[in-house]
This record gives structure tokens, C-alpha cells and sequence, in this order.
């Protein structure tokens, strides 16, 4: 079954991340009409909310790619001490990832902290704003 885009109204939840801002890119060239709101005025967490959004904007096609995450280093830094598996015989994400900073040095830019210490200012921060709207986090209990 084909299933076009073209002239439809898509929205993409989690726009901002890696996979939802690929995949707005990529519909940049489907001819269609990409719907995208921002957590600070849509909170996934209250369907409620959710639900009037859609009636509203009435998207055609969904694209759920909204998450909360931080990757292997910030389960590090938190201390996550469940067990990781990983499985060879299954394709490990993106085969190639390339990224440089030589444009960044070339003007002069230095990081002023590392990759850790950015990690654990950016969760305390992002802790903070759940604590500002009231929302209660849960931490993940060790398997």
C-alpha cells in the first residue's frame, strides 16, 4: 500500500530531536504541509491537551518522535547501574556518524566544560523546569 504525503497536513511530535528534525527535512521535499508545536506550548504528558491540539490543527498523518532522553553518557552521569545488552546481529543505529568542529575552532570557539559536566548542568536544569510547571519527575529505577 502506497500512502502519499503529498498535500496532506503531517505533524511532527518532537520536531527538535534528532529523528523528528530528520524527518521534518525530509518532508521539506513531500509537499506537504508540517504541523511542529513546541513543548513549552504543547505538554505531551497532559492528552488532554493533546487531544484538543489535533481536533484543532487536524492532522492527517502522525509522526511520533518525541522523547525524553539523554543517550549512554547521561545514564553515566546519573548513575544508572542496570545492565545494557548489546545484540551484534542487529544493525547498530546510524552506520557513520561524522562530525567535526574545525569551522567552530577555525573561529576561535573553545567548549568551557566537558560533555559530562554539560550533561549534568543540562539535567539539573531541565529537573528544575518540570519542578517550575509542577510536574513531578520519576526517576528510573535501576533493572
Amino acid at each position: 500500500m502506497n500512502y502519499t504525503l503529498r498535500g496532506k497536513r503531517v505533524w511532527v511530535a518532537g520536531h527538535r530531536g534528532m529523528v523528528g528534525s530528520a524527518l521534518v527535512r525530509r518532508f521539506a521535499s513531500e509537499g506537504c504541509k508540517v504541523l511542529t508545536i513546541g513543548r513549552e506550548a504543547l505538554n505531551l504528558t497532559r492528552q488532554e491537551l493533546i487531544e484538543a491540539w489535533l481536533a484543532r490543527e487536524r492532522p492527517e498523518a502522525v509522526f511520533l518522535a518525541a522523547a525524553r532522553g539523554g543517550g549512554m553518557l547521561a545514564n553515566e552521569v546519573e548513575g544508572f547501574s542496570g545492565r545494557i545488552e548489546f545484540d551484534a546481529s542487529k544493525p547498530d543505529g546510524t552506520p557513520r556518524k561524522l562530525m567535526s568542529n574545525v569551522k567552530l575552532r577555525a573561529l576561535e570557539w573553545r567548549p568551557c566544560i566537558g560533555l559530562a559536566e554539560w550533561i549534568r548542568r543540562s539535567y539539573a536544569w531541565y529537573l528544575a523546569q518540570d519542578a517550575v510547571r509542577g510536574a513531578t519527575v520519576k526517576r528510573a529505577e535501576p533493572a
